[in-house]
């Protein structure tokens, strides 16, 4: 009896139940139809640039449009209609670009796939106000927040949103991180957006 009444007490446990509904609160404040600026780190190259977001919801679509100097306006869209059963959609200038960029055969080419796979499953839970599934909360604050998925038995996803304002998170950092034979952690892929404005509407250049 008293085995029952204390695995009663740790289900009711009122701290669990606070973090859950701050980090349910959390994941309202995240926005994905923005624009401003930010750095993207692929392989062994790095680029600054402005970039604008739509989420399209009822289409579950998002696109993401990069304009990096040099190299001009380069577009990835994401079509995640059926991703709780792992299925997905991605094209564009920017997904080749990364394809390209984040090299080493196969291994590299699963994981953009599991990274862009978990994007999705974060972007459409966090559209309706949930956590994802398979993710799990590292840090939960009025201040930051940060979540992580495994992917692999050596690699992991962490989403971090910090720097909060009057439309949500300001700032975004996303990270693919892998674990190699000797224990060391490289991070092949990182995306910081610094948001300057969160927007619902539409943009010429988003099709």
């Amino acid at each position: 009896i008293s085995v029952s009444l204390l695995l009663t007490a740790c289900s009711h446990n009122p701290k669990n139940s606070e973090k859950s509904v701050l980090a349910t609160n959390q994941m309202k404040r995240i926005c994905w139809s923005s624009d401003g600026k930010g750095r993207l780190h692929v392989g062994r190259n790095s680029y600054l640039f402005s970039y604008e977001s739509l989420l399209a919801k009822e289409k579950k679509r998002w696109s993401l449009g990069l304009d990096i100097p040099v190299h001009g306006e380069e577009i990835l869209t994401l079509d995640y209609p059926q991703i709780a059963a792992g299925k997905y959609r991605v094209k564009g200038e920017l997904y080749r670009r990364l394809k390209r960029e984040l090299s080493g055969g196969s291994a590299k080419g699963r994981s953009l796939s599991n990274f862009i796979r978990h994007l999705s499953l974060m972007i459409e839970a966090s559209s309706n106000g949930q956590l994802p599934v398979g993710f799990k909360v590292e840090s939960s604050s009025e201040k930051q927040f940060r979540l992580s998925a495994r992917t692999s038995s050596n690699q992991w996803i962490r989403l971090q949103f910090s720097d909060i304002g009057p439309y949500g998170y300001r700032k975004q950092l996303f990270v693919l991180r892998e674990k190699d034979f000797r224990g060391q952690i490289a991070e092949p892929l990182k995306l910081y957006f610094f948001l300057s404005e969160c927007s619902s509407s539409s943009t010429a250049s988003m099709k």
